[in-house]
This record gives structure tokens, sequence and C-alpha cells, in this order.
């Protein structure tokens, strides 16, 4: 069974409530996979030292070895055993996990003792992402493009802080249906999308004398090698998932205005 007490309130308030529940129920299906008899439960709190909340998902489990429990949140990783076979995971809900609560500015880890349980602890700071970003130049129109639900989600609550409008595209079909209905000021754009990819959305944009002065920020979680990196430098400022805040994005938006001469 579940529990949670009244301190969940307060985590609902300063964070991205879809990207809380995503990684929340990532933590509670693991557990509940992993428990065959006692409980899973779920307790939330403000730490009053340093302002974070902290929520800690507990179980009565199986327990992870000690020289399991950095892997499980490398994608595909599981830990062999009869319970893992019977789940029938695929090893990505750890990580998944790991990389949301990176994104929201915070940390995930675990403690685990085999035969005794697992506990995983999420730490989030005490102000939602963007927050502090809220004077800067409005963002104008903008284009989000990214097949992760909760990643948009993210994108539009900055967005929005900033006073833009958005517009959202989960696929590359779909991200360039929106392009050719109107010129947006910015595009936000994953690489990693249903093709055509984000890249040659990007390249699309580029050849096309009505968006080539758009300014792109790449949004990815891929891990790009220094020439992949400069390549898309060229022409669109880049930024990683896990360290996507709306400080982080107002910084990648004016690098992304100044490669195309676009201004604010």
């Amino acid at each position: 069974m579940t529990q949670a007490d009244g301190g969940r309130r307060a985590a609902a308030r300063t964070t991205d409530p879809v990207l809380l529940g995503r990684i929340l129920r990532n933590l509670v299906s693991n557990g509940l996979k992993f428990t065959e008899r006692g409980e899973v439960r779920v307790r939330a709190g403000l730490d009053r030292e340093d302002g974070e909340v902290e929520v800690r998902v507990s179980d009565t489990g199986i327990g992870i070895p000690a020289e399991h429990q950095q892997r499980v949140f490398e994608e595909f990783y599981q830990v062999r055993g009869h319970l893992q076979a019977a789940s029938g995971g695929t090893g990505l809900g750890l990580p998944y996990a790991r990389r949301l609560a990176a994104i929201l500015g915070g940390s995930l880890e675990m403690e685990s003792e085999p035969g005794r349980g697992t506990v995983l602890t999420l730490r989030l700071p005490g102000r939602p992402a963007g927050e502090a970003a809220a004077d800067v130049v409005p963002l104008g129109r903008v284009l989000v493009v990214d097949d992760d639900p909760a990643v948009r989600a993210l994108l539009r609550r900055i967005v929005e802080g900033l006073d833009g409008e958005v517009t959202e595209a989960a696929s590359g079909p779909e991200a360039q249906r929106a392009l050719g209905a109107g010129v947006p000021d910015l595009v936000l754009l994953d690489l990693d999308i249903p093709a055509p990819t984000g890249s040659e959305v990007l390249a699309g944009m580029r050849a096309d004398p009505a968006l080539a002065a758009v300014p792109v920020v790449v949004v990815t979680a891929a891990q790009l090698d220094d020439a992949r990196r400069r390549d898309l430098g060229r022409t669109a400022a880049v930024v990683d998932k896990a360290q996507l805040s709306g400080p982080v994005l107002v910084a990648a938006v004016g690098a992304a205005r100044d490669l195309v001469g676009s201004a604010p």
C-alpha cells in the first residue's frame, strides 16, 4: 500500500506537478513490482534548513545488492532475479525518473539492502524552474517540439512564465505542419522525435527563406560528441535536458537569437 503525509501538498506547490507525477508513478510502480509482502510508502516534506522538498519512496521488497545500486540508473540495466523476470520491465523506469529529477533541478538517490527493501529519495529545489527568470524579454510565439509530453509540459510552463505563447508538436510531421501554418518567434526542438528527426526539421528550416532566421534552441538528452555539438551550434543553441531550467533556457534563447541576428 502507499501512504503520503501532508507534506505532499508543499511539494506540489514548489515544483512542476506533471513531471513530479511521472517521477512518483515510476518510483511507486518500481516498489510495487519488487515487494511481495509488506508495503510501499510515500512520504514528503520540506527540509527547513535548505528549503528543499524531499520525497521518500520506501518499500519492504527484495532490495538491491550494493554493486547494482548505481547501475540500475543506467538505461535497460536490470538486476537478474525471479521478480525481474516476472515483471517484464524494460529497465527504463529509474533512469527516466532520475532524468526528470535533474530537469527539475533536483536529484534522485537510492539506499537499499537485499532482503530488507529500498528507499528512493527525491530532492527538489523549493523554487520552480523558470521562476527566477521572469524579468527577461518575452519570448513571443514559441513552437515546442518534443515527443515526451512531460518535457513539453515543463517547457510550456517555463515559456508561459516568460509571457510566451506555446504551440506544441510531438513529431517531425507535426512540427513541419506547425511551421507551415505560421512563422514562430522561437523553436525549442528535441532531436530524437519521430521522423523527420529534429536534425532534419532544423535543416529544413535553415533551407527555407521564410524560416531561416527563426531562432532555434535544441533541447536534447542525446549524448552529443564535440563535432556534432559544434555542427548544431552553427545555427542553433544547444541545451542538455538534464540542465534545463528557466535561467538556462533564457541564456540559450539569447544565444540562438544572436546566431540568426534576430532582434528580441
